[in-house]
């Protein structure tokens, strides 16, 4: 069986389900990927090269029509298109008999084309839910649900996107669950030998003692919620005497604006840590005694699955589309970031479970498995197989 999986950009969650598909028997496994360091890190592809060997394609010169990418910017708020010029040539050269691309726009829109006029299988891997696709122009719902007739397959994210899909005119029959997954053994490994001294060192390197750690890893901007989040950690500090400290892992451009809030507010139990690199965020995850994203639109954090790996409890916002999956009453808490009432309410709650709280991140681990990259392959992998038995799709 030979499987294609066409991406213009990817990170370095995506490279345990590369390694995975690829190292399948039976299995010819191709990535064909861009190689613009604006579309993927170097980093990144050095370490997918170095997994996938010739198995991975890297793809130059592309070009953008209408406003280049800003990660500050709200979904639908700017239209554009990525063309890359070869790339036809480069699938048809596989001769795939599956071919998966991510969400329905910039290199997908070949492979609909394609697919038309060759005998391939195509699934779709798509993670947006109708809160993400909220501000979306009605040309590209119609066009979202037109697709629906040329894909055989999609890989959701989740209730809240199965239910996007749902309401968009695909057919259950058509779509299935799971394609985002982070390296949930690795993490948890990771995390878990990091030595007592590697810990204090980093305790103090951070300035924490004996306090509650409240972590935050991800981008510094103001679609991820922090200033909300430091308003209301500000109420519950100033309400309750708590012993705890908020460490804000990342950078972006809202630093200096956030900086700025917590010398007004004389918020010193607040730590910015700065841009950590992938590899040595399990030290992190082991600081912590929960993880919490206040974000007001994501489709599916992946920090909350890698926190879960490491055994963190999670406070997660209900903007979030993984929360329905990965956030119960076991393991952890969801609140509305809009809200300061919901969210002091959620702080108040992990602090007062502080002896819970190892319990339940193992409950976490236990939640996260279903969702390594393990599952995910064997899951997609049988979606291929049973796609590969069907008759010829009709348009």
């Amino acid at each position: 069986m030979r499987i294609t999986w066409v991406t213009r950009s990817f990170l370095d969650y995506r490279i345990p389900l590369y390694r995975e598909l690829a190292g399948r028997s039976g299995v010819d496994f191709t990535l064909l990927t861009s190689a613009e360091d604006f579309c993927t890190p170097v980093r990144v592809r050095h370490k997918a090269q170095e997994i996938l060997g010739d198995r991975v394609t890297f793809l130059a010169g592309e070009r953008c029509i209408g406003k280049p990418y800003d990660p500050e910017q709200r979904s639908n708020s700017v239209r554009r298109i990525f063309y890359q010029p070869g790339l036809i040539k480069k699938i048809l050269a596989t001769r795939p008999d599956i071919v998966i691309t991510d969400a329905f726009n910039h290199w997908t829109l070949p492979v609909l084309w394609l697919r038309t006029h060759h005998n391939f299988r195509h699934i779709v891997c798509y993670e947006r839910t109708a809160h993400t696709e909220r501000n979306a122009s009605r040309g590209k719902l119609r066009f979202l649900s037109f697709a629906r007739h040329w894909v055989d397959a999609v890989h959701y994210n989740g209730v809240l996107c199965r239910d996007f899909l749902l309401s968009c005119g695909y057919p259950a029959e058509k779509l299935r669950a799971g394609n985002m997954t982070v390296d949930v053994d690795g993490f948890g490994r990771r995390s878990a030998e990091t030595s007592e001294q590697e810990l204090a060192d980093v305790r103090k390197l951070y300035g924490i003692g004996n306090e509650m750690v409240f972590l935050y890893v991800g981008r510094l901007i103001p679609l991820k919620g922090l200033r909300e989040l430091l308003h209301s950690w500000r109420q519950w500090c100033g309400g309750n005497r708590v012993s705890a400290k908020l460490l804000l892992v990342g950078d972006g451009p809202q630093e200096e604006e956030l900086r700025a809030d917590c010398e007004k507010y004389a918020l010193d139990n607040v730590v910015f840590a700065g841009r950590c690199d992938y590899d040595s965020l399990g030290i992190l995850y082991r600081l912590a005694d929960v993880f919490m994203i206040p974000t007001l639109e994501d489709n599916w954090s992946l920090v909350v699955p890698e926190a879960m790996a490491c055994r963190l409890p999670i406070l997660c916002s209900v903007y979030n589309g993984c929360h329905p999956e990965l956030v119960r009453p076991e393991n952890g808490w969801t609140f509305d970031p809009l809200s300061p009432e919901s969210l002091t309410g959620a702080l108040q709650n992990a602090y007062l479970a502080r002896a819970d709280l190892p319990e339940m991140g193992r409950h976490s681990r236990r939640i996260v498995h279903d969702f390594s990259p393990e599952m995910i392959a064997r899951n997609m992998l049988e979606s291929c197989r049973m796609l590969l038995k069907q008759p010829e799709m009709k348009g």
